[in-house]
């Protein structure tokens, strides 16, 4: 049997495929197994992670998939818990629903993962995070992965230095640059220190596998810059000035532009080829898709300073350089599921897709847009069809609802400032107050109500919001935690106030009524407010709450 279907060349750290096929033979299929030795029979700690690595290739898995085959008429293996549901409702989406069903397996099997720990418990532990983030479920995903990085800690593995350990380097390096990146991209902290304090060698690249080992030593260089990042210029005690911050990120967006005119040739990105594996494009599309992400965080925090200080220009070339890789991000998903339908299940790029969605969108409503407003606005609308393409799961419904709700209330806003820019006379048929589902202009120093999204932000449980807090909320690194309805689909329940966790505030629980508020920092990076609507509020909007 070959070894590549297993392979998971994006996160590659189950080195040694046929070795794992081995164990899956004498300790879950049997084939090998000796009838007088039941121990040799399912080890829960390697269930745990066989199970791990099906759900993880099920979370991506299209309805073609082999395991799939023969499932609608009921001759397949898991034809019983993919029939319809006992009160009447549509089927989630096939393989989400075996993703979460392997899912539940691995944390059954996996026990107690603080009483004791093994290198299959780290694997374990690791493809589980890997699987949250596919799942878009953020504070899962952190916790998996620092426990994760824990399990691995206590049991030596970063201290190893015996070079010929490759299992050891893959799984220790593909872990950290997960975890700093995850970190990075939700605005939490690390516990993990910088690449060098570790003993472990990066792995070795063999000559058959150079592209799939060279990707992790890839991302454990851009995990060192974005660690950098994360403690500059995101983290609030940071002692540097808001101009010192911007000059950091600059500097740090030199070293990212070396980093990748220093990839390995068959990693080169500005190269591509007709004959190259599909794995080695699919590398390609994904550390592209990292790399336009790290620019985007190295220059978002400045948005929101681009937009309310009296003196723009000094952050005027982070908004250039945020939207331009912004637009590029949205290009190439779109090109890809395109092209690539499979690409079209790996849910995680609907975080890609929205986060540069909402800065187009930011920009636009700020006015500080570097070019045409109209070639922005046919850029989001390009993301509404990513996200119809991934409309299987409630997440990306709710993607494509937001968007096009905020791009509606964008394109009103943007007819606006047309009108006003016009001749006097012919500002005269539309002279008078703004009514109706026009927003208020951006001079107004507080918003009262948003036409349209059903409720009064002057409620006596809010503090006072003004329009850019309400703008700044849409280029907040934890965006998706406000609406992602974690009981519908595969997933099963909420990641509890994952927003006021990643910035280490307490949450202000405006006693029982409809609203929550989380006041972000007030130090000019990450300034504004997210307004989360509890089930209450929900049936005059129910889908995005700021």
């Amino acid at each position: 049997m070959s070894p590549h279907p297993i392979a998971h060349y994006l996160m590659p750290t189950l080195r040694g495929s046929a070795s794992f096929i081995s164990h899956c033979e004498r300790e879950i299929w049997g084939r090998t197994a000796s009838s007088e030795n039941p121990n040799l029979h399912g080890r829960p700690v390697f269930l745990a992670l066989f199970n791990a690595v099906l759900a993880l290739g099920a979370i991506t898995a299209g309805e073609d998939a082999f395991f799939m085959q023969g499932a609608p008429s009921g001759h397949s293996p898991t034809a019983d818990i993919l029939r319809r549901d006992p009160n009447g409702d549509a089927p989630i989406y096939p393989p989400l629903k075996l993703a979460k069903l392997f899912f539940e397996r691995a944390k059954e099997n996996l026990s107690d993962p603080f009483e004791a720990c093994s290198f299959e418990s780290t694997q374990t532990l690791f493809l589980m995070a890997v699987f949250c983030q596919n799942a878009l479920k953020p504070h899962s995903c952190y916790m998996y992965s620092g426990m994760a990085a824990r399990t691995a800690l206590a049991i030596g593995i970063p201290s190893c230095v015996d070079h010929g350990s490759t299992q050891a380097s893959s799984l220790w390096w593909g872990l950290y640059s997960h975890e700093i990146e995850m970190c990075a991209s939700v605005g939490r902290e690390s516990a993990l220190r910088e690449p060098h304090h570790y003993q472990v060698p990066l792995p070795q690249i063999l000559p058959l596998e150079s592209s799939c080992q060279a990707l992790i030593g890839c991302m454990v260089a851009l995990a060192q810059l974005l660690r950098e990042l994360s403690h500059e210029v995101y983290q609030s005690n940071s002692t540097l000035t808001l101009t010192e911050r911007s000059a950091r990120s600059l500097s740090l967006d030199k070293r990212l532009m070396v980093w990748k005119d220093q990839l390995p040739p068959t990693l080169n990105l500005e190269k591509t080829s007709l004959v190259e594996p599909e794995w080695v494009s699919k590398q390609k599309i994904v550390l592209r898709l990292r790399f336009f992400n790290a620019r985007i965080l190295f220059h978002r925090p400045f948005l929101i300073a681009a937009a309310t200080e009296e003196n723009p220009e000094p952050y005027l070339t982070h908004v250039q350089l945020c939207v331009e890789v912004s637009r590029k991000t949205i290009e190439l998903l779109y090109d890809a599921y395109v092209h690539r339908p499979y690409f079209r299940t790996w849910w995680y790029n609907a975080t890609y897709t929205l986060y540069a969605t909402m800065i187009l969108l930011y920009v636009v409503l700020s006015n500080i847009q570097p070019g045409p407003e109209d070639d922005l606005l046919q850029d989001v609308e390009k993301s509404l069809e990513i996200f119809n393409a991934m409309n299987m799961i409630v997440v990306a419904r709710r993607c494509a609802e937001i968007t096009t709700e905020i791009l509606e209330i964008t394109r009103k806003l943007v007819q606006e400032r047309r009108e006003k820019e016009r001749p006097p006379r012919q500002q005269e048929s539309t002279a008078g107050d703004i009514t109706g589902d026009v927003l208020p202009t951006v001079s107004d120093p507080t918003v009262h109500t948003l036409p349209g999204f059903g409720f009064d932000i002057t409620h006596e449980n809010l503090f006072d919001i003004t329009r850019e807090d309400l703008f700044a909320s849409l280029v907040d690194c934890n965006l998706m935690d406000g609406f992602t309805d974690y009981g519908s689909g595969f997933v099963d329940g909420p990641d509890t106030d994952s927003a006021a966790a990643s910035r280490n505030i307490p949450v202000i629980n405006q006693g029982e009524g409809n609203f929550q508020t989380y006041r972000m920092g007030n130090d000019g990076v990450l300034g504004g407010a997210i307004l989360r609507l509890d089930e209450t509020a929900q049936d005059s909007y129910q889908r995005l709450t700021w």
